[in-house]
């Protein structure tokens, strides 16, 4: 089984094509402005799955993490020249005398290298940029030279300067649609045999987490759906990751992380994707149950009609008889004209449970776990 974070790198169609744009690029000897969300997935196997994709071609990477070494007060460049150089080249350098990109490409420090950046504090990105372009335009001609990848996290980042430096922005290749189906893969995985349960917390992780699959990897491991609520569950995973800095911006063009919003107080926008994941999975199911049982109880149905619905509309086909018209005939009060729909127990207990979740639903409110473990167990079908 392949493991979840390599999963999503290298077989989710989204993730997998942002690593081979960038695989692509490094190969072209293209400098890479790498524009990443703030709460990325397990970024270190993504830089590791490019390193493993490039090295057959000869590309040693080095990764630097901007805060731990020593960059800021040396200046990249200068930093590069004294870390990647040996002490004999090094040491010629003259420091106000000559300029560490020419120094840097004449000597070749760099060559068949790539510098990988991370970890940068927003205010020092355009001085790293501006460093970067200066080698780029220095060693454009080349195609030895060293090549760079600046990881960010500001989407809308533009390059000072001149040289041979492309943007890639993972939003323009990962999508919500990519985390839907890493939720399918993970959820199915889990040790339950109804499948529409599966299909339910599959909508209900990648609705609630977005682009973030990790958490949503989380949340599938931790949330108990036979004993919690969704909101349970989030607090669970909260917990455990309070401390790694993931969820604590505040976004002004994407969604916002469900670890914002339960901390800043604002649960009644987790309550909505909670209702939409809810939405997707509950009205097919309840429409697939409505026509099976249309089909088994037909003949019976077609006595109660024709009859007047809450618009006013006089309904005259088996099909058009809604789940909540169904559950009214089972129960027909103010009329005493009304032939009664007889089905047995069970039916009669699905279709007034149907109805009730469908008005909930179409009310804005959420269903609870036990509601909908109900649900799938009183109206079992293969699939939904």
């Amino acid at each position: 089984m392949v493991k979840h974070d390599k999963l999503w790198w290298n077989n989710i169609t989204g993730p997998a094509s942002f690593r081979d744009a960038i695989v692509d690029m490094l190969l072209s000897r293209k400098n890479l402005i790498l524009s990443v969300q703030q709460d990325t997935p397990w970024r270190q196997q993504l830089r590791y799955s490019v390193e493993e994709e490039a090295k057959s071609n000869n590309c040693h990477f080095i990764f630097m993490d901007y805060s731990d070494e020593g960059i800021v007060e040396d200046g990249l460049l200068m930093h590069l020249i004294t870390t990647c150089g040996d002490s004999g080249v090094s040491g010629r350098f003259r420091n106000g005398v000559m300029k560490t990109q020419k120094f840097l490409a004449e000597h070749g420090i760099l060559d068949g290298r790539v510098i990988w950046l991370k970890g940068i504090p927003d205010e020092n990105v355009q001085s790293v940029l501006r460093e970067v372009a200066y080698y780029a335009d220095e060693t454009k001609h080349s195609r030895q030279a060293g090549t760079f990848v600046v990881e960010v996290r500001n989407l809308n980042i533009k390059v000072s300067g001149k040289g041979n430096i492309e943007t890639l922005r993972s939003m323009e290749y990962i999508t919500s649609y990519d985390t839907l189906l890493f939720a399918f893969i993970i959820a199915s995985q889990r040790e339950m045999t109804n499948k529409n349960i599966k299909t339910y917390l599959a909508h209900l992780s990648s609705e609630i987490f977005g682009y973030d699959s990790e958490m949503c990897y989380e949340f599938l491991q931790q949330f108990d759906v036979n004993r919690e609520e969704p909101l349970d569950g989030i607090q669970k995973v909260y917990d455990l990751y309070k401390d790694s800095g993931r969820g604590v911006y505040e976004f002004e063009f994407t969604e916002q992380h469900p670890f914002y919003l339960l901390t800043s107080g604002q649960g009644d926008l987790i309550n909505k994707r909670i209702w939409k994941s809810q939405v997707h999975v509950l009205f097919p199911f309840i429409e697939q149950r409505r026509i099976e049982i249309i089909e088994k109880w037909s003949e019976r149905l077609l006595k109660c009609l024709p009859i007047i619905d809450t618009f006013g509309t006089q309904i005259t086909e088996l099909m058009d008889v809604e789940i909540g018209l169904l559950s009214y005939l089972l129960n027909p009060y103010n009329s005493t004209n009304q032939i009664k729909l007889e089905v047995d127990q069970e039916t009669y207990h699905l279709i007034k449970l149907m109805a009730s979740v469908r008005n909930r639903l179409a009310h804005l409110d959420i269903c609870t776990s036990e509601t909908i473990m109900n649900l799938f167990e009183d109206g079992k079908l293969s699939t939904v």
